[in-house]
């Protein structure tokens, strides 16, 4: 808004007056900011500048210092002051200069001040005492007191950040789908119910999102409205207005979910340890760096064949390809390209599209084999359950353990083949289990009742759907189940 010249006084105590009317009845822009007389240009460069979320002023309003917000902390917990604005007024003081004092608030007593913030009142020039000592006799004139205020009298630094922000996590929301609307409000609900719980949450007063879409919706803006949160988005491209949450989210990214299984950079942390590298211990570095040092000791290791089990975990199933996909796709690339190592990729039947939708992977891997269930066909020889457990039995005989009847007989491998319904891992539970239970009681030699006892632990009913107990059947029995 602009304002006449002024020529006299009168017309600049009325000016004045007219400027602080209009201050305290501007509301917050589309921005939720609000701006005073003097725009203040956030990033600006050498400026520690931000935007200060108010309650007392229903909106965010600018700043240009960490003084300043040192200073808006402490008139928004000063429960005499009702609000407050920044750079509110233009006041001429000399027929060729003006001053744009930093602060204008307002009292209780519906009484008003101006605030100017300077780092050190004893280091001020003759010629800025002069100007204020001006300045406060014109506001003294229309009953507006002035006040100089020295850093000293303000919050430090440290306290400045205990004031802001206690980084206590007030709620969360975690599911498998993308960010939206829907999500949003699940996360504002958990944050509003946990103080029944007794922990950190309740109804905010402002919230600072981003520029998602997921913030930019009517329902959003509806549960805020009744709820009277001020939404003050976070202004595009500039993370140091939220630095804190901006840090949270570095520090969950490279500190916990790079680290957890399902990732490119967990697996290469595995195989590192695997290879023996002390990099493994901590997980600092990148992707990149780490799976370097991964090439370098495969090959000083002379690896010859890689096999990766359960790789379907590194990919989103969808048919098209997503970043994560394409993350994996191009680490997988790099690995094997870089080694020549054969690598055999272990997955679900649903992992190979994923696979297929890059060709340049598909060709890398030309070869796929479907690991099916054990048979007790005897016409099938690739999947006899029967010559599976002969080599199983074999293996297991040079650790001195041994299976009366033996492992590969016909009633034994019958009565695995209903248990397991054939599936490899079920089969190598149940016998680790039957294994554990006779070193327990001091034997080396298995015998029914030990498969009987793993079988009734549970670990394979979720696939054999069988609610007797196959050791404890008879032939027969299990014959007439089979059919």
């Amino acid at each position: 808004m602009s304002y006449k010249t002024i020529c006299s006084k009168r017309e600049n105590q009325q000016n004045i007056l007219q400027q602080i009317k209009d201050a305290f009845e501007t509301t917050a822009n589309i921005a939720s900011t609000i701006h005073g007389q003097r725009k203040i240009y956030q990033g600006s460069f050498g400026r520690r500048t931000s935007l200060f979320p108010s309650q007392k002023c229903c909106g965010a309003i600018p700043l240009e210092s960490r003084l300043e917000l040192a200073h808006a902390i402490r008139l928004e917990q000063d429960p005499n002051i009702t609000n407050y604005r920044s750079q509110a007024l233009k006041i001429l003081i000399t027929d060729e200069q003006y001053c744009y004092p930093d602060f204008l608030v307002q009292t209780k007593e519906n009484l008003y001040e101006v605030h100017e913030i300077k780092p050190s009142i004893a280091s001020l020039s003759t010629d800025d005492l002069n100007r204020f000592t001006i300045l406060s006799d014109l506001l003294h004139s229309i009953n507006i007191t002035f006040k100089l205020i020295d850093h000293i009298d303000l919050p430090s630094e440290p306290e400045i950040s205990q004031l802001l922000y206690s980084r206590a996590i007030v709620g969360t929301y975690i599911n498998m789908y993308p960010p939206s609307a829907a999500t949003t409000l699940a996360v504002i609900k958990e944050m509003v119910t946990r103080p029944t719980l007794g922990l950190p949450g309740g109804i905010p007063s402002i919230i600072i999102p981003d520029n998602g879409v997921e913030f930019k919706n009517n329902s959003l803006a509806r549960v805020c409205d009744q709820l009277k949160i001020t939404l003050t988005p976070s202004q595009v491209g500039t993370p140091n207005n939220k630095p804190h949450i901006e840090r949270f989210f570095n520090t969950l990214t490279h500190g916990i979910l790079q680290k957890l299984p399902g990732t490119v950079k967990s697996l290469a942390i595995t195989m590192l340890r695997e290879l023996g590298d002390p990099t493994y211990e901590n997980g600092y570095g990148t992707t990149e760096y780490l799976t370097s040092r991964l090439i370098y000791l495969l090959a000083q290791c002379e690896t010859k064949l890689i096999f990766l089990d359960e790789f379907h975990h590194l990919f989103e199933r969808k048919p098209t390809s997503t970043r994560m996909n394409r993350t994996t796709g191009n680490w997988l690339k790099t690995l094997v390209n870089r080694t020549g190592i054969s690598f055999c990729l272990v997955g679900l039947p649903e992992f190979v599209p994923l696979l297929q939708v890059d060709s340049q992977i598909a060709r890398r891997f030309p070869f796929i084999y479907q690991l099916n269930p054990l048979t007790v066909d005897p016409s099938n020889n690739s999947r006899s359950i029967f010559l599976f457990l002969s080599e199983v039995a074999r293996i297991l005989n040079k650790q001195n353990i041994t299976f009366l009847p033996a492992l590969d007989s016909q009633l034994i491998g019958m009565q695995i083949q209903l248990a397991t319904k054939g599936f490899h891992s079920y089969v190598m539970s149940l016998i680790r289990e039957s294994i554990a239970h006779a070193l327990n009681d001091n034997r080396q030699i298995i015998n029914p009742n030990d498969f009987s006892y793993a079988w009734k632990l549970g670990i394979t009913s979720y696939i054999s759907k069988q609610n007797k107990n196959p050791f404890e059947m008879n032939y027969s029995q299990i014959i007439s189940l089979m059919k």
